[in-house]
C-alpha cells in the first residue's frame, strides 16, 4: 500500500525545491529552444521581447525563448515556449506548452494547455485538456474549458467554467465559484470554499485528513460529497513528490540527451531518423538485441571467466535501454510533433528532445501501462542506436541528415 502524503507535506517540499526546479527548467529551456532561429515576417523577436501583434498570423508552430512572449495575432499551428512572462490575447490553433515566471493566459485554444509556472491566470477558451502546475492560479470566470483539467497548486481560485472534470492537489487555499459539469476531486488539507454561485454537475470528492469544508448557501452540488481521509482510492494518483521527480527526471535525461549530442552528433541524428522513420525496424533490432544479449550472458556464466564479460553485457544491455534508448525515443517523438521542411541545427535538436521526454515521461505516468510504454520506447531506442552505429553508406542518403523540425525558419 501507498503511504498517504498530506499535501502540505508535499507543498513544503515543493517550496524548498521550487526555485532550483524552476531555474533548471528554466535554464534548460532556454538554452535548448534560443537556439531556434525565426524566419517569420510577422514575429518581432529579440532576446528580451518576442511578440505577434493583432493583426498578424503565422502559419506555422513556434518554439520561442524571451524575457517577454506576447501573442495578441493568429497562430495556426502548436506554440512551445519559455519567457519571464507569457502574455496570450489572440488565437492559438493548436497545443500550448509555457514554461514560466508568470502567466496571462486569454483568448483561444483549439487544443490542450499545458503551464509551468509561479503564478498564472487563466481567462481564455481551452478546447482541449488543461495540465497546470502552478504555484498560485487563478481561473476568471471567463474561463471555458472543452474538457478535463488537472491542477498542482499551491493556492486556487477558480471562478470558470469546466466542462469535464477537475482533479486538483492544492496546499494552502481553495476558492471554487465556479462551474463543473463533471465530478471535482480535490487533495487537500487546507480549507476548501464553494461559493454560492458554484456549480457542480458531478461528485464532490475530497482527500485530505482534516480539510474543512464550507459551502455556502446557494451552491448547487448535484452529485454526493464524498470525503476520504488517508490514502486516495486510487494509488496510482500523483503527488506533488511524483510530478516533482518526473521533473527531475526529464531534467537527468535531458543533460545526457545534451553531452550524447556533442559526443556524437551525426550517430544522434541517425537514430533519430531511425525512431521516426522506421520505428517497426528499430524495435526488431531492440528484441533482437535483448534476447541475443541475454543468452550470451547465459553462456558467458557458465564458465568462469565468462562471468565478468556476462557482467559488462548485461550492464551495457541495460543502460543503452533505459539511458540512452528513451533520449533516442523521445528524438524521434520529438521530430513527430515538432514538424519542419528545414535543416537541422543544435537548436531543434534540444528542443525535440526536450518535447519528446515531456511526452514520454508524462505517459510513463499512466497507472499500469505507463511502465510497459516506457520500456517499449526503450526498445525501439536501443534498435535505433545499433541501426544507427552502422556504417552509413556511400549514397548520400538523406534521411542520414533527417530535416529540421524548427518552426522557425532556416537556421
Amino acid at each position: 500500500m501507498k503511504a498517504y502524503v498530506s499535501p502540505k507535506q508535499s507543498l513544503k517540499q515543493f517550496t524548498a525545491v521550487e526555485s532550483l526546479i524552476s531555474g533548471m527548467i528554466l535554464s534548460v529551456l532556454l538554452f535548448g529552444v534560443i537556439l531556434v532561429k525565426p524566419s517569420s515576417a510577422t514575429t518581432r523577436r529579440s532576446t528580451d521581447r518576442v511578440s505577434v501583434s493583432e493583426s498578424s498570423r503565422i502559419d506555422d508552430d513556434m518554439l520561442v525563448a524571451a524575457g517577454m512572449f506576447e501573442v495578441d495575432g493568429f497562430v495556426n499551428g502548436d506554440v512551445f515556449a519559455v519567457a519571464r512572462d507569457f502574455r496570450l490575447r489572440g488565437t492559438i490553433d493548436g497545443v500550448v506548452l509555457v514554461a514560466s515566471e508568470h502567466s496571462n493566459i486569454d483568448g483561444d485554444i483549439s487544443n490542450s494547455l499545458a503551464i509551468f509556472s509561479r503564478q498564472a491566470y487563466v481567462g481564455a477558451t481551452v478546447r482541449g485538456s488543461a495540465y497546470m502546475f502552478v504555484q498560485k492560479i487563478e481561473i476568471g470566470e471567463e474561463a471555458l474549458f472543452s474538457r478535463d483539467v488537472t491542477l498542482f497548486c499551491d493556492s486556487l481560485f477558480m471562478g470558470g467554467t469546466i466542462n469535464g472534470k477537475l482533479n486538483c492537489t492544492v496546499g494552502s487555499q481553495v476558492k471554487i465559484s465556479g462551474t463543473v459539469d463533471g465530478d471535482l476531486e480535490i487533495t487537500s488539507d487546507a480549507s476548501i470554499r464553494i461559493l454560492e454561485t458554484a456549480r457542480i454537475g458531478g461528485d464532490l470528492i475530497i482527500h485530505g485528513e482534516t480539510s474543512p469544508l464550507d459551502i455556502e448557501d446557494g451552491a448547487v452540488i448535484s452529485g454526493e460529497i464524498v470525503r476520504l481521509e488517508g490514502e486516495k482510492s486510487d494509488s496510482n494518483t500523483f503527488s506533488f513528490d511524483d510530478v516533482i521527480l518526473l521533473i527531475y527526471l526529464v531534467f537527468a535525461f535531458f543533460v545526457l540527451a545534451l553531452i550524447t549530442l556533442f559526443l556524437s552528433r551525426s550517430h544522434f541524428q541517425r537514430a533519430t531518423t531511425a525512431v521516426k522513420k522506421e520505428s517497426l525496424r528499430s524495435f526488431a533490432f531492440g528484441i533482437v538485441a535483448l534476447v541475443v544479449g541475454f543468452f550470451v550472458s547465459m553462456a558467458l556464466v557458465i564458465t568462469l571467466i565468462g562471468i565478468f564479460s556476462a557482467a559488462v553485457l548485461f550492464s551495457v544491455i541495460i543502460v543503452v535501454t533505459f539511458l540512452f534508448g528513451p533520449i533516442y525515443a523521445a528524438s524521434g517523438i520529438g521530430a513527430l510533433v515538432i514538424s519542419s521542411r528545414t535543416r537541422d541545427d543544435l537548436g531543434i535538436s534540444l528542443a525535440r528532445v526536450f518535447v519528446g521526454l515531456v511526452i514520454l515521461f508524462a505517459i510513463s505516468a499512466i497507472p499500469y501501462a505507463g511502465g510497459a510504454l516506457f520500456f517499449l520506447a526503450g526498445v525501439i531506442g536501443m534498435g535505433a542506436f545499433i541501426i544507427a552505429a552502422r556504417p552509413a553508406p556511400k549514397t548520400g542518403n538523406k534521411e542520414l541528415q533527417p530535416s529540421s523540425l524548427s518552426a522557425e525558419g532556416t537556421p
